[in-house]
């Protein structure tokens, strides 16, 4: 065999040179291995930073150990064993999802004992006939309390605080220290002669302030009051034959709230009217003549100064009759009946009545002029009286004495 002279051992080894060409050729690697080890490096530098990073965004606070080196590509990663323990992994803080709008302004609570009193903070709204009219005002807070109810053990807080104006800004009131209570209070601004509104606050531990303070971001409803002037008030006197009441003093005289309004005084022109400038809002009693009778209440609204608020009183002119009715021994006799009619004038000016207990019977505010007088009762007989009235003070009694049948 070619190639084994020599070496007759080597027969069964022997090939030719395209098989040994054949067995020399071995299939290469597509990468070398210097590639491969430098491709493992690079996948382990990138697994362990994923790792670090996913520790970071998650916010934990436990130690994260640096890699410093990778000494050898082909160390093995020694797996923990499995007696150990897990570790815990701190998770970030938890998001709250309450139903408060972010951002919402709350009211500043000082650290220490809770507080037992709040605030109010408002401010002026002033009509434009009114600015610069008056130079101070007062705020009143009055609790609303009623302080002749059995319920509550103790007084209503009141309060009042007077300010001064400035014509270069808004009026601004701030009031401290006002205890917390579950029954409210009313805010009341008061001006002299001015005409001053009210609101409802409520001042608790949960809500320690009404309104804004000056210069600071809203924590709650604005708290405004309104200052006008007051308005014109016009009276009309009629008396009980509608004919106007001329020339007759009235006054018409405060009643409750609002405090501090004046008397107010006039006299009836010849159409019977009287007309008063700048009348505060309120209740008044209208009072008329020298006698200072009290004859009627009226009320009397905010409005804007244009607006003219006017009523009607009744006021009965004339002088009172007592009539006296009795037997001829003199008892008074009960139920007797009783018509008074004028017969000088053509108005029908007609007065039915019956007597009391005593016989007695009193005719009010007769208008001066000639009456006729007709009595009649049951077991007497009818009796007929003239009675002249005047205007010149009081009448005296009439005393009739009815005869038996």
């Amino acid at each position: 065999m070619p190639g084994t002279r020599g070496f007759p051992w080597l027969g069964p080894l022997a090939v030719s040179s395209a098989e040994r060409g054949t067995i020399l050729r071995k299939p290469q690697d597509p990468l070398p291995q210097a590639l491969k080890t430098q491709q493992s490096i690079i996948l382990l530098a990138v697994t362990i930073l994923l790792v670090v990073g996913a520790v970071i965004a998650l916010g934990g606070s436990g130690d994260v150990q640096a890699v410093s080196a990778v000494e050898e590509s082909s160390a093995p990663i020694e797996e923990p064993a499995e007696t150990e323990e897990p570790r815990e992994m701190d998770f970030a803080p938890a998001i709250s999802l309450s139903s408060e709008k972010v951002g919402e302004p709350k009211a500043y609570i000082p650290p220490g004992p809770p507080p037992t009193s709040g605030s109010v903070y408002g401010r002026l709204s002033v009509a434009t006939d009114a600015i610069g009219e008056f130079g101070t005002y007062t705020i009143l807070v009055n609790e609303l309390i009623n302080p002749n109810s059995h319920l509550v053990d103790r007084k209503p807080f009141n309060l009042r605080k007077s300010f001064k104006t400035d014509l270069h800004r808004t009026p601004r009131f701030a009031i401290t220290d006002i205890p917390f209570s579950k029954y409210g209070y009313d805010v009341e601004v008061f001006v002299v002669d001015f005409n001053g509104s009210k609101r409802t606050i409520h001042l608790t531990p949960d809500h320690p302030v009404a309104g804004t303070p000056d210069h600071a971001e809203s924590i709650g409803e604005e708290v405004i009051l309104s200052v006008s002037l007051g308005v014109p008030f016009s009276l009309r006197l009629r008396d009980q034959h509608y004919n106007p009441v001329v020339r007759q003093l009235v006054d018409l005289i405060p009643v409750g709230e609002p405090i501090g309004r004046r008397v107010y005084s006039g006299e009836t022109d010849g159409f019977g009217s009287c007309i008063y400038e700048n009348v505060i809002r309120g209740q008044y009693d209208v009072r008329v003549g020298a006698s200072q009778t009290i004859l009627e209440r009226v009320t009397v609204v905010s409005a804007g100064q244009s607006e003219l608020q006017a009523a009607q009183i009744l006021v009965p002119t004339g002088n009172d009759l007592q009539i006296e009715v009795s037997s001829k021994i003199g008892y008074g006799i009960e139920g007797a009946e009783l018509l008074l009619y004028a017969v000088d004038t053509t108005e029908n000016r007609r007065h039915q009545a019956v007597t009391d207990y005593s016989g007695i019977y009193v005719f009010p505010h007769l208008m001066p002029g000639t009456y006729q007088l007709d009595i009649s009762a049951s077991g007497f007989q009818r009796t007929t009286r003239k009675i002249r009235i005047t205007d010149e003070g009081m009448q005296k009694p009439v005393q009739v004495r009815l005869s038996n049948r």
